[in-house]
């Protein structure tokens, strides 16, 4: 079994299962279909073929695991292929209205070199729930442990609404969201290699732990850490929500941060290792924007950014922008873990 920093082991990858749009089976075939992409300059497996025709846009989304994810946007690539230009822009936290209130969150990424932006929706399952659209007896009727069903879900044409419809994810709430500017960006496989390593820290899906809550908080929480958003790009007006499922409200411990942070900062560096073997490789063309270091601009505070123990496996305009409901929510003090909320 290969072996993330600290220990992260890889584990075995659950069965294909897809609502919409099937899941290659190898990663040879992820590997065509980006270098397919490549060649016309644009990742298809972010910007798929329902930007370039109208007639295809009853195709469904792209899914993806999210160790299948990172391999395609770090590894194999030359600097024109547009890894270092497909940025995220926005991340908001959405919850589900109904049943559980399942908690994802919804990226939007650009491609700085060709003007597309797109919709990505990232969220945990358990591989034994059909759909994250039943009700809560049905939910809970499931194995309290199961393999843990990880994933990126990309829009086909970039319609929003659509690809939230496709998941079965509507209704649904936004309750934080995170900006990014373009002067400290937030590359897109830079975030993928954080899903990375959260999803096979824990790659079983536990009901009173490793949930969708636990999945997408540790991942916010992680990011927020890592990449610090500037004054006025983070609205958390309704942080107060997230988390929580009936009394319970589930936050990540800290040392759970801690682990992945710094388990993070080693797996990035071999990323930013092999794209710089990569342009070393490959002169990049006269209209190639290539960047030097990590997105990430500051290390993790009071962290040593160690060598690697072991090599890793490797738009269109939205319908409508998605808004925060609510007032604007006085500043709550925070806990890490787990903890019951008691009647008012």
């Amino acid at each position: 079994m290969a072996t993330l920093p600290h220990g992260i082991g890889l584990g075995p990858r659950p069965p294909a299962i897809s609502c919409v749009h099937p899941l290659p089976r190898s990663f040879e075939a992820f590997s065509m279909m980006a270098s397919a992409g490549s060649r016309r300059g644009r990742l298809v497996d972010v910007f798929p073929p329902g930007f370039d025709s109208k007639s295809s846009n009853s195709r469904g989304h792209y899914n993806f695991y999210p160790e299948q994810f990172y391999r395609i946007l770090t590894e194999n690539h030359a600097p024109e292929n547009h890894v270092e230009s497909t940025v995220v822009k926005s991340v908001w936290y959405g919850k589900q209205k109904k049943a559980v209130g399942h908690e994802f969150m919804l990226i939007t990424v650009e491609d700085k070199e060709d003007g597309l932006t797109n919709y990505i929706v990232l969220d945990r399952n358990t591989s034994e729930t059909p759909s994250v659209d039943q009700g809560a007896i049905t939910y809970h009727s499931q194995s309290s442990r199961s393999v843990a069903l990880d994933t990126f879900r990309v829009s086909y044409n970039g319609v929003e609404e659509q690809l939230l419809k496709e998941c079965q994810l509507l209704p649904r709430k936004y309750l934080e969201k995170v900006e990014f500017s373009s002067t400290k960006p937030l590359h897109l496989y830079e975030l993928a290699t954080l899903v990375y390593i959260v999803s096979e820290r824990s790659p079983n899906y536990s009901v009173a732990a490793e949930n969708c809550y636990w999945f997408a908080g540790l991942i916010w929480e992680c990011m927020l850490i890592l990449h610090p958003p500037l004054p006025g790009e983070h609205d958390d007006r309704m942080t107060s929500e997230r988390g929580r499922f009936a009394m319970l409200r589930y936050r990540p411990e800290r040392s759970e941060m801690d682990e992945i942070c710094m388990a993070y900062q080693e797996a990035i560096k071999l990323v930013e290792d092999r794209l710089s073997e990569n342009r070393e490789r490959w002169p990049a063309s006269p209209n190639t924007k290539v960047r030097k270091g990590t997105m990430f601009s500051e290390d993790y505070p009071g962290m040593e950014v160690k060598g690697p123990k072991e090599n890793i496996p490797g738009t269109v305009a939205a319908e409508g922008d998605p808004t925060l409901p609510g007032d604007k929510d006085p500043p709550e003090t925070r806990s890490y873990s787990a903890e019951s909320i008691p009647d008012l």
